[in-house]
């Protein structure tokens, strides 16, 4: 069970995490070690997972398990089976039937053809080695899908249509199950073995087991495009596509193995498990403190950023910063919390913020940005004259700051 613990956080870490914006992701409220940013809660989750998979081949390698050929074939397809099922993640039955384009497949079209075809190539590899096994003719070359099916065992329960994509997931995970299973003690020899299907060359066992992962890959990068045309491939659900492959990586490196790795996937799952309330936790602080500054509730925020130091550097969706968001409120009191709590300051933020010691400290590195506009498109000079700083004004324009005058109000 230790696996599926694994899996189960995962899953759970998925389904809180793909709902998030880029604005979300770009925010300091969530700590990995050194690294600061919600979108760290993904990357080091996959860097962990991929820490795991390789101690565990590691491990695998001492106890003397080495993986087969037909070991590292479906090691491969796991992990596209994984990235498959990330891009699936939050899309309802309703929205799976929803085509990008006139005449182009729907996302549960997609899914049911993957389904259907590796349950036909999963019915040709098991026909093959039913022959060999009960030492009977290789089957002839069938010219129907069914007649494979009709040879075969355990090939799963026939598709339709009409199959909801949730029902349709749900099949394709038991059939995935199956194959992985009854595949993964396959010998090197029996991988050479005559499996037709419908093409004019009989190709072999091996064949087949590689077109497995091929093709998934071919319509997990068809289900890509789809969501780019639906407006659904955020960068939450790349990432988690990164995610899923370094746990079907975790789930490649143990396959043929028994049980093995019992403790280490669960201490895997713990951390997965606790860094979900972490994530959810670093997310809503981060709507919080931006609330305080807008409605400039200067205990709210100073109970933030006690919680949290790291909130003091959050910014809007429009990339502004805490620091230049309260000095438009004209919010003064809000600024120097802010300061003393140890915002950081490019040229523009101290410009709004009015501070002499943090424009000088940003030009002395960096003097060519004195010119510059900010992120909402002012220069550091009609910053300071929106926010009558004098002390800056006088140190920009001896700077050189180009002084057109010009009134302009953020």
């Amino acid at each position: 069970m230790s696996l599926a613990t694994l899996i189960e956080a995962v899953e759970r870490f998925a389904a809180a995490a793909y709902p998030l914006t880029e604005h979300q992701l770009n925010q300091p409220s969530y700590r990995w070690a050194d690294y600061e940013q919600v979108r760290y809660a993904f990357l080091h989750t996959t860097l962990e997972l991929r820490q795991l998979a390789a101690g565990l081949l590691q491990m695998r390698y001492r106890g003397g398990q080495y993986p087969t050929y037909a070991h590292h074939l479906l090691a491969r397809h796991q992990q596209m089976y994984r990235e498959c099922l990330a891009l699936l993640t939050g899309i309802s039955d309703e929205d799976g039937l929803r085509p990008p384009a006139p005449h182009e497949w729907p996302v549960q079209r997609i899914i049911l053809h993957i389904y259907q075809t590796e349950r036909y190539f999963y019915a040709a590899i098991r026909n093959a080695l039913n022959s060999y096994i009960n030492q009977t003719p290789a089957p002839p070359l069938p010219d129907e899908p069914e007649k494979i099916y009709a040879l075969a065992e355990e090939t799963g329960t026939p598709e339709t249509e009409e199959i909801p994509l949730s029902d349709l997931k749900k099949r394709w995970a038991t059939l995935h199950s199956r194959i992985v299973y009854n595949l993964s003690d396959l010998k090197d020899l029996r991988l050479n073995l005559v499996a037709p299907m419908w093409e004019s060359t009989a190709y072999p066992v091996r064949f087949r087991m590689h077109r497995l992962e091929t093709h998934l890959q071919e319509h997990t990068n068809q289900l890509e495009k789809t969501l780019i045309a639906l407006g659904w491939l955020t960068e939450p659900r790349l990432l988690l596509r990164q995610m899923y492959n370094a746990l079907g990586e975790v789930e490649g490196a143990i396959i043929g193995t028994g049980i093995m790795g019992y403790s280490e996937c669960m201490n895997a799952a713990a951390i997965i498990h606790d860094r979900v309330a972490e994530l959810q936790t670093a997310v809503r602080q981060s709507e919080a403190i931006l609330t305080a500054v807008k409605e400039q509730n200067l205990a709210a925020a100073q109970d933030l950023l006690t919680a949290n130091p790291a909130l003091v550097n959050s910014s809007d969706s429009d990339g502004l910063f805490l620091i230049t968001k309260a000095a438009y409120n004209q919010d003064w009191a809000m600024v120097n919390l802010l300061l003393e709590a140890g915002a950081f300051l490019d040229l523009h933020e101290a410009a709004a913020a009015g501070s002499l010691k943090h424009a000088q400290a940003w030009l002395q590195h960096s003097p060519n940005d004195l010119h510059t506009l900010s992120r909402d498109g002012y220069t550091p000079l009609q910053l300071s004259r929106r926010f009558n700083h004098e002390e800056v004004i006088h140190y920009l324009l001896e700077q050189g700051a180009e002084d057109t005058n010009r009134e302009q109000t953020p």
